[in-house]
């Protein structure tokens, strides 16, 4: 079948910064698109916008009247015809030059008096409609609140299952999250604080939400969540830590024998420093890592990405063996936590955003960085 894809007013990509990723697309489009039947139509209102690469491969240049003649000229070359100043008239290249005229949405000869028209227009048909509409093509705002998250429908699904919505895929605008069921355990690590505090924003939202479905439990490091009992069942002090790790482990080899899979979750904020607070034995903490989730135990750690990387206790090493899903702060080829393929191209990860990862594959996040 035959594909049209429309690009309006590119000269707002100018500015942007996904610019080169935006014409590499477009100029493979233009180059390769019309032999397997993919074809595209650009508007601009300045010809000079376009890159010189993309202008050589475009070979049909439609032009409604422009007041700059220079600019009229070096899009339609010095053959063209004398510019008539009436709506919708422009000038096309077959054979020869050809003035035509244009269909116009409505009577109106104003520009803004035939938008408002087109905009009135557009709602009587809204009202009348009664059949399927297309779904909206999905975009993202510059700046991501929690509200904006949890009110997608998506997001409602996740949480509604139990799964955990952290943001949007940066490319396609999907939500993406920690699915409990389909991995050991979730390791968030953070290149700045901003970071960090954007994904515990998250993640107490979440948790408050489960409160009352599954068992929600915190380890608390220090001493920061003792009054959260609002998002949290039990909260965990520095001193318990250590026995409840061993509790569970011995909750893991009872649900074994039983089948009770009651979920639990557990968030392990400051994960970096449990090496160092805690009296833990790493065959316990092995024993959770690798068979909690089977049993419906399910871990969410948070920790800061650089003393995760540098610790050299034997619990900061098990911890950062194999992570098997989680959110790299960082550029990916930055870090060597994990083993994933990186380009030196690979652009900078912002404040807001984060390398989400399950295995291998990688995926560019967006967070919510604003709390309402």
């Amino acid at each position: 079948p035959v594909i049209l894809v429309a690009v309006d007013a590119y000269d707002n990509i100018t500015e942007g910064e996904a610019r080169d990723q935006i014409d590499q697309v477009l100029n493979r489009l233009i180059r390769e698109g019309q032999a397997l039947g993919v074809n595209i139509v650009i508007t601009a209102n300045r010809i000079n916008s376009l890159r010189a690469t993309m202008l050589a491969n475009i070979n049909k240049r439609l032009s409604l009247y422009m007041v700059d003649k220079d600019e009229y000229k070096s899009m339609q070359g010095y053959q063209a015809l004398i510019q008539s100043p009436i709506p919708g008239r422009g000038q096309i290249e077959l054979e020869e030059i050809l003035d035509f005229q244009a269909y116009l949405p409505t009577k109106q000869a104003d520009v803004l008096a035939s938008a408002k028209e087109l905009r009135e227009l557009a709602e009587v048909m809204s009202d009348i409609w009664t059949g399927d509409l297309p779904a909206k093509v999905p975009m993202l705002p510059k700046v991501i609140s929690t509200k904006f998250l949890f009110k997608n429908k998506k997001v409602q699904a996740m949480r509604e299952k139990s799964e955990f919505p952290i943001g949007f895929d940066k490319e396609s605008a999907e939500v993406v999250g920690y699915i409990p069921k389909q991995t050991k355990y979730f390791m968030a690590l953070s290149d700045t604080p901003e970071q960090d505090e954007y994904f515990e924003n998250t993640v107490l939202e979440n948790f408050s939400y489960l409160k009352g479905k599954v068992k929600t439990i915190v380890f608390d490091l220090s001493g920061k969540y003792t009054e959260q009992t609002d998002v949290f069942d039990n909260v965990i002090g520095v001193d318990d830590i250590g026995m409840m790790v061993k509790k569970l482990g011995s909750e893991i080899e009872k649900r074994a024998v039983t089948g009770e899979h009651r979920p639990i979750y557990i968030y392990i904020p400051e994960a970096e420093q449990l090496a160092q607070k805690i009296m833990l034995s790493v065959d316990d903490l092995q024993v959770l890592l690798q068979k909690g989730y089977l049993v419906g135990i399910h871990l969410i750690f948070s920790a800061d990405q650089k003393a995760m990387s540098s610790g050299f206790q034997d619990i900061s090493k098990l911890l950062r063996n194999s992570i098997p899903a989680g959110l790299i702060g960082s550029k990916l080829s930055d870090q060597n936590l994990i083993k994933v393929t990186s380009s030196y191209r690979e652009p900078f990860v912002g404040q807001d955003e984060s390398n989400l990862f399950i295995g291998r594959e990688v995926t560019k996040v967006k967070l919510a960085s604003e709390v309402d």
